[in-house]
């Protein structure tokens, strides 16, 4: 489980929520790519096959600014708003002019989200610190949670097996270096664990395996990727990277590998 390849040339998704692919099934390669677009306030479906990208149709929501993107599992798509609210589409139905459901769990501005379609699950999680899981089908809310501590929010990941993770990030006080923290928690509970990494995360992924060993893959901007096994947040091995930086991180566990794409490509 440790092989680690930089291919010249690969397709991955760089882990940010202003864009998600929505894969179909059929293992073709066919699916929707979405982009978000602040400056004209609304995402872009592209339909995607082997030969071709076509665009399909734009989507807004009216009085508010597009934060984030993610997908709920083809062919649904979950959006984010500034108004804190959050909005499920079907990307294949010709008509967008209406969403499937659109429900406002949140009382601040949104940080991050995220949907399991494995545990009809959304995560989302507010400037507030407050991190509330809704059922997926219907935006139904489930129950919530206080993320504690002082520092600050800005990524959020719920995997398949249940947990749910938080990233931050805090200055220390010589204001010199950037820690980060990681926090897990479980569906039912609150936080199970913490980790404390000396250095400023820029990049992670899920990595989960049919065998049950679940996991993340972290870039640090001190160029040092860690694999670290969840819930516990042990380290199962840190590699130093080279000069060039890294720009998406993606893991293929039917080979039980990470990719890592660089600046080169």
């Amino acid at each position: 489980m440790t092989n680690l390849i930089v291919p010249s040339h690969s397709s991955v998704l760089t882990p940010n929520k202003s864009f998600a692919y929505l894969r179909n099934n059929n293992n073709n390669g066919s699916g929707y790519f979405v982009s978000s677009s602040v400056w004209d306030n609304s995402f872009h479906v592209f339909k995607v096959d082997q030969t071709s990208l076509t665009h399909v149709f734009p989507g807004r929501q009216k009085y508010s600014l597009i934060a984030n993107v993610a997908s709920a599992g083809a062919p649904f798509l979950l959006t984010s708003w500034r108004d804190s609210s959050l909005t499920l589409w079907n990307v294949k139905l010709s008509d967008q002019s209406m969403p499937i459901y659109r429900v406002t769990p949140h009382l601040t501005s949104l940080v991050d989200i995220d949907a399991s379609p494995v545990l009809k699950l959304i995560a989302s999680l507010d400037k507030s610190r407050k991190l509330i899981l809704s059922y997926l089908p219907t935006g139904r809310y489930i129950r919530g949670f206080d993320v504690k501590g002082d520092d600050k929010l800005n990524k959020l990941m719920l995997m398949s097996n249940g947990y749910i993770l938080v990233a931050s990030e805090l200055e220390t006080s010589d204001r010199n270096s950037i820690k980060t923290f990681i926090r897990v928690f479980g569906i039912n509970t609150n936080c199970l664990a913490e980790k404390q990494i000396n250095g400023q995360m820029l990049i992670w992924c899920r990595a989960e395996f049919d065998s049950g060993f679940d996991g993340i893959g972290i870039i640090l901007k001190e160029k040092i990727f860690e694999f670290l096994e969840i819930p516990t947040l042990n380290c199962i091995f840190r590699l130093k990277l080279g000069s060039k930086p890294i720009v998406a991180l993606h893991c293929i566990p039917q080979c039980l590998v990470f990719v890592l794409i660089d600046t080169d490509g």
